[in-house]
C-alpha cells in the first residue's frame, strides 16, 4: 500500500510541476528538478503519454547520436463545459485544460422563469451535437 501512495504522490508531483511550467521537457529534466530517479520519471512520463496527458515532442540540437526525446503538456486532454444562464442570455463554451475558449454558443433573448430550464436542455443538446466524438470521449 506504501508504494501505491508513494507512486501516486511522484505522478502529482510531475503533474503539478508541467502544469505549473508549461513548456517542453526531458526526462532528465524533471529527475533533476524534482529529485527522482530516472526509471520512476521514465515510468510515469510513459503512463501520462498512453493516456494522451502529455504529447512527445523532439529537438534536434546535438548533431551526432540520439535525438533527445522531449514531451510537453497536452493541453486537449480533456475538456470542461460551462454554463452562464440568466433572463437576457444564455451561454455555452467548451474549454480546454488552460482556459481556452474551443467552441462557444450564445443567444440573446427574454426567458422567463418558468420556461428558462427546457430552452436550456434544448441548447446544450445542440451543443453537443456540434461536438466532435474524439472531445467528447474526454
Amino acid at each position: 500500500m506504501y508504494q501505491k501512495k508513494v507512486k501516486k504522490n511522484n505522478e502529482n508531483k510531475i503533474l503539478y510541476y508541467l502544469y505549473k511550467n508549461q513548456k517542453e521537457f526531458s526526462i532528465n529534466d524533471i529527475c533533476q528538478i524534482l529529485n527522482l530517479t530516472f526509471p520512476t520519471v521514465k515510468n510515469i512520463l510513459g503512463n501520462l503519454l498512453y493516456k494522451n496527458i502529455i504529447k512527445e515532442t523532439f529537438k534536434s540540437e546535438i548533431k551526432l547520436g540520439r535525438k533527445a526525446k522531449y514531451f510537453k503538456l497536452n493541453n486537449d486532454f480533456i475538456y470542461g463545459i460551462g454554463v452562464k444562464l440568466s433572463l437576457e442570455d444564455v451561454q455555452i463554451v467548451l474549454i480546454n485544460e488552460k482556459g481556452e475558449i474551443k467552441k462557444e454558443f450564445y443567444i440573446k433573448k427574454n426567458f422567463n422563469v418558468i420556461n428558462i430550464l427546457s430552452h436550456l436542455k434544448v441548447y446544450l443538446e445542440k451543443f453537443l451535437l456540434n461536438i466532435e466524438l474524439e472531445v467528447k470521449n474526454k
